[in-house]
């Protein structure tokens, strides 16, 4: 069994409009998923139901979601992330009227434990040198979208998490941006023995980091396999992003 597991997983919208069908997924810790898909596959709709955000939003949501063994399907966002569940979503990341150093610390409240906070947060910052450059109280609207995705990473490790998903993480950055980024997520996924699940839609800038790779199509979820996948997507012009 492996760390986080969804099964199963559908996700219908009011009307009738269904984004998610029947989806499954698995993740250890210290292992990469990417799920691939162009906008409006169904990716987002995906994590946040994992992350239990859609039952909140009069979203239907169906399936079993699963963490080390324990369902968590009924629990609430909050409680989900108590459970070592952390979420980067593509939009809204931080509070951009905040200054960074008042950002990190409200990501620093979402902690289990106070148990090495500094540590943690000099680890995080560390990951990130060009982010731990700037003044402690510029304002966090002000950041460039790079500096503004490595303070929400930042922000999620300062969190403590055992299973990290981000959702689209390259999009609108440079890729010189993108490459130290998911140089970045790889180190940490590694140093924290992380359950890492990404969800993009440029399969080049996974394409060093991912162990299995999903593709997600109108909905539907269907596990890729072979050493060449990310070559192999890129030839059949999977994704727009990648060409």
């Amino acid at each position: 069994m492996s760390y986080l597991e969804a099964t199963d997983v559908s996700v219908r919208y009011s009307r009738g409009a269904a984004a998610v069908h029947g989806a499954s997924l698995s993740v250890d810790r210290g292992e990469c998923v990417v799920v691939l898909g162009a906008n409006g596959a169904g990716k987002t709709s995906l994590v946040r139901a994992i992350c239990g955000f859609l039952p909140h939003e009069g979203v239907e949501t169906r399936g079993e979601v699963t963490v080390d063994g324990v369902s968590i399907s009924r629990l609430s966002p909050t409680k989900r992330a108590r459970m070592g569940i952390s979420y980067i979503p593509e939009r809204d990341k931080i509070f951009r009227e905040l200054n960074i150093s008042e950002n990190l610390e409200i990501f620093a409240q979402r902690r289990r434990t106070k148990a090495g906070l500094k540590e943690d947060k000099d680890l995080a910052l560390d990951m990130f040198p060009a982010l731990s450059r700037l003044p402690a109280d510029r304002p966090a609207g002000l950041l460039s979208g790079g500096e503004q995705q490595m303070l929400a990473i930042t922000g999620a490790l300062i969190g403590a998490p055992d299973v990290l998903l981000v959702d689209e993480p390259s999009l609108g950055l440079a890729p010189i941006i993108v490459l130290d980024m998911m140089s970045a997520l790889g180190r940490i996924m590694v140093e924290r023995n992380l359950a890492l699940l990404l969800v993009d839609q440029n399969v080049r800038s996974t394409q060093h980091l991912a162990q299995r790779v999903y593709t997600m199509d109108s909905g539907h979820l269907q596990l890729e396999a072979g050493p060449d996948v990310h070559e192999r997507l890129i030839r059949e012009g999977y994704s727009k992003a990648a060409l």
